[in-house]
């Protein structure tokens, strides 16, 4: 559609790179940067074009595999004493913060670490993070946070998000109940940070709202494997409003019906029964037999 920016200009691209550039090569003592980047994908490619830009200077390349609770070990543990690096990128913080948000005990570690922090890196440290792992830095390490001397953005490509939420898709229902505890948690994180990415993009069209509907039902679904109702039913209700804003009778008659399910595992009978109702009323209208089918047997 015209006047709506379907990815970020390579223009855009090209000037925050430069300003990344600009802001290692100018610093001789140590600062603080952010760089938020949602999409894992493209956080890869333009950490590596960084890292071209910068390929004569020293730079620990610090890419956090596993969760870890102490950044400044993390870092000390790979210095170089004889030939101290220039800068510092670190990737892949996140893994620490998924499951306990700003409570995680990374996020404490930096608030209290951030004095000793400061004097073990006398460079660059910049960190690459999507913007719900910002958002838990800046509340649950707020005095590490403040430190900030910048905090650049590479927008999401749409295109990209689209392949990655239609993979996200491909799994059935049956197949997300049966995952063990971890991989359940995993698939959490994957479809959440998704939404995330979604709620970044500056336009959605009607297709780019089904999926984000989509993405919302198989989220609400992972939480009804964990048993965590309340989240399930919130998700649920997001759907349902996405379907109501899109005036799509399927979806809205299918949201009902999952609203029904989760009320009906909770023991709210009469609410279920309510839900039942609205979907078939819908299914009725739209002479879907597989939905009346689904709801005849609820009922």
């Amino acid at each position: 559609m015209p006047g709506i920016n379907q990815s970020p200009s390579p223009v855009d691209i090209n000037a925050t790179l430069d300003q990344l550039e600009r802001a290692v090569r100018w610093s001789e003592a140590f600062q603080l940067v952010f760089v938020k980047c949602n999409h894992p994908m493209e956080q890869e490619l333009w950490h590596h074009a960084l890292l071209e830009r910068l390929h004569d200077m020293r730079v620990l390349n610090l890419v956090l595999e596993q969760p870890i609770v102490s950044l400044l070990d993390e870092i000390t543990a790979r210095w170089d004493q004889v030939a101290p690096p220039q800068a510092v990128c670190v990737s892949h913080l996140e893994e620490s913060i998924n499951l306990q948000r700003e409570t995680s005990p990374v996020l404490g570690r930096l608030n209290h670490d951030r004095d000793l922090l400061r004097r073990a890196v006398p460079a660059t440290l910049l960190v690459w993070l999507p913007d719900f792992a910002l958002d838990c830095v800046a509340r649950g390490a707020p005095d590490f946070w403040a430190w900030r001397s910048g905090v650049y953005e590479f927008p999401t490509n749409r295109a990209l998000w689209q392949m990655e939420s239609a993979r996200a898709l491909t799994p059935k229902i049956s197949q997300d109940f049966s995952l063990p505890l971890q991989d359940k948690q995993q698939e959490i994180a994957r479809v959440s940070a998704l939404l995330r990415s979604a709620r970044a993009l500056p336009h959605q069209d009607t297709r780019g709202q089904e999926t984000i509907a989509h993405l919302t039902t198989r989220l609400a679904l992972l939480y009804c494997s964990l048993g965590q109702w309340d989240k399930a039913q919130r998700l649920f209700q997001d759907t349902l409003t996405v379907y109501q804003q899109l005036h799509d009778q399927q979806g809205i008659a299918s949201a009902y019906h999952n609203l029904g399910i989760l009320a009906e595992v909770r023991g709210a009978y009469e609410e279920a029964l309510e839900w039942y109702r609205c979907s078939l009323a819908l299914q009725e209208e739209l002479d879907d037999r597989a939905g009346l089918a689904n709801s005849y047997h609820q009922l």
